[in-house]
């Protein structure tokens, strides 16, 4: 069984071949496009799909995608689970959600660049003190 892999729904897609049960190759759409998180960080951008890293695991395995016995996705929303029995209310507000408004309001990207948002508040701790 030739399984190959792809993860495109948010940032970071990636692909991954697996033969017969052994991981075969795995690689991340960045490494080929040399962007950061390997497309423009728009959420659920899944048109964007990792199709190097795909061709690269594809070939480090010496087949083609006629070989392929199955293709899997790593979302599929009929088993996403409402944000209501996380107690979040609905819709999702949380504060992923938070933290992207606020890094869209700073002027960076939204979906990419909360990690400098989160960073910030460590300065806002010692400024305080």
């Amino acid at each position: 069984m030739r399984v190959l892999g792809i993860n495109a729904i948010y940032h970071d897609p990636a692909a991954a071949l697996v033969v017969d049960g052994e991981i075969v190759a795995a690689a991340e759409e960045e490494r080929f496009t040399r962007r950061k998180h390997g497309k423009r960080p728009v959420p659920f951008a899944a048109w964007e799909l990792p199709e190097k890293s795909a061709a690269w695991c594809l070939a480090q395995g010496g087949l083609t995608a006629a070989d392929v016995d199955v293709v899997t996705y790593s979302f599929d929303p009929a088993l996403a689970r409402p944000a209501a029995e996380f107690g979040l209310g609905d819709p999702p507000p949380s504060l992923g959600l938070l933290y992207e408004d606020g890094t869209e309001h700073l002027g960076f990207w939204r979906s990419s660049d909360e990690y400098k948002v989160m960073a910030l508040a460590s300065y806002l701790k010692e400024a305080t003190r």
